[in-house]
């Protein structure tokens, strides 16, 4: 699964791409500022720390997106 340390960047990303929140409004919620989601948007962007492409977080963000997209449509 997800490392512990990974999952907030994996949510801010899921928010912000799935949700179209914006990074004000990400960080707000989990009482952080929008620089702190802005840096977790771009390590993915630029796929950096655990978004490198040896990493197996693409895949599990993957699976997790379309699940969620799934749950929504039911």
């Amino acid at each position: 699964g997800v490392q512990t340390c990974a999952l907030p960047i994996f949510i801010h990303n899921l928010l912000f791409e799935k949700y179209n929140m914006g990074l004000t409004d990400i960080g707000r919620y989990f009482g952080q500022d929008h620089t702190t989601v802005l840096h977790s948007i771009e390590m993915k962007r630029d796929q950096k720390r655990f978004w490198s492409p040896e990493k197996t977080l693409w895949q599990e963000y993957e699976k997790i997106k379309d699940t969620v997209a799934e749950t929504i449509r039911e």
